[in-house]
């Protein structure tokens, strides 16, 4: 009796064994799979450049009611860069959460669309896909209207998620800076979180006014050292809004660059450091982004790159 309960204790653990076994090696399959996805799922192919289709832009102009139409612009969007748009039934709660109306005019909303559309083709192909491959999801927000007469607005929440709010205004120069000023948000969000760009933040500092600070209350800007209003004293702002924090300095250069039909003076005649800090952000979204790289004609360098 004793031998048979030994070789029952034996066999018990046997098979506890070969299941613990069994258990760490499935364990480690399934780690090795999941890296395999990852991997997989970083791989993008920088040779391969996506356009919108100009079939459904025609159709976008043709179209009398937009409806279905806008339905198709918002499809091209997410296939060539990977992010979501989206606008009217649906929006309701986001829209009121950011003190703005809903925009529900398919017409509008199409107008907007198409000029978004002329915004983002000033991007790097891959540079959104780039975000949202380390699961940082982009979505875009057409609104009406912000009651409190803002133009666009860029969030960051506590999952990550990347959210550009655009209203909708006929004034068609506010609204191209205000898309490549959000977008520069967006893309600063992302450096901050997955790459260290404290240099960014020290050069900054040195580049700005000696004993200048940035002012968080508007009422309280004045145009000294801004562009335009420099009388002797330098350009180192090319708005005064730029004062009012370094990041809305640094989105307001950038969105600035993006939008000049062609090079500013103040890149050219060393008033300040306006270009110090354009080229400060060249610099670190070179650093950053492999399609920006590995990229050509990057719209942002287009008048200075060392």
């Amino acid at each position: 009796m004793r031998n048979n309960g030994k070789r029952r204790y034996s066999l018990f653990i046997t098979i506890s064994i070969f299941v613990i076994l069994l258990s760490t090696i499935t364990i480690i399959f399934i780690i090795l799979d999941g890296k395999s996805e990852i991997g997989k799922r970083e791989q993008i192919d920088y040779g391969i450049v996506k356009k919108i289709n100009p079939l459904v832009i025609e159709k976008a102009n043709i179209e009398e009611n937009k409806m279905s139409s806008n339905i198709e612009l918002v499809e091209e969007i997410k296939r060539v860069y990977g992010i979501d748009v989206v606008y009217g039934d649906g929006t309701e709660y986001i829209t009121k959460t950011i003190n703005a109306k809903t925009i529900y005019e398919p017409k509008e909303i199409n107008l907007m669309l198409i000029e978004l559309i002329n915004c983002l083709e000033l991007y790097p192909n891959n540079i959104l896909k780039e975000i949202q491959i380390r699961d940082y999801n982009v979505e875009i927000c057409l609104v009406n209207y912000f009651l409190n007469n803002n133009i666009a607005l860029a969030t960051r929440d506590s999952n990550n998620n990347f959210k550009i709010y655009l209203s909708n205004t006929e004034k068609i120069e506010k609204v191209k800076h205000s898309v490549h000023h959000e977008m520069y948000h967006i893309l600063e969000y992302y450096m901050k979180l997955e790459f260290d760009i404290t240099q960014l933040y020290n050069d900054w500092e040195k580049v700005n006014p000696q004993h200048f600070s940035y002012i968080s209350n508007l009422a309280l800007l004045d145009s000294k050292y801004v562009y335009g209003y420099e009388q002797g004293e330098g350009a180192y702002f090319v708005t005064i809004y730029s004062k009012s924090s370094d990041k809305e300095d640094r989105a307001e250069v950038f969105a600035d660059t993006m939008t000049a039909v062609s090079e500013p003076s103040y890149y050219t005649d060393k008033l300040g450091a306006i270009k110090d800090k354009m080229q400060l952000l060249i610099n670190v979204l070179r650093d950053s982004f492999q399609s920006v790289k590995y990229g050509a004609n990057i719209t942002w360098e287009k008048y200075l790159l060392e």
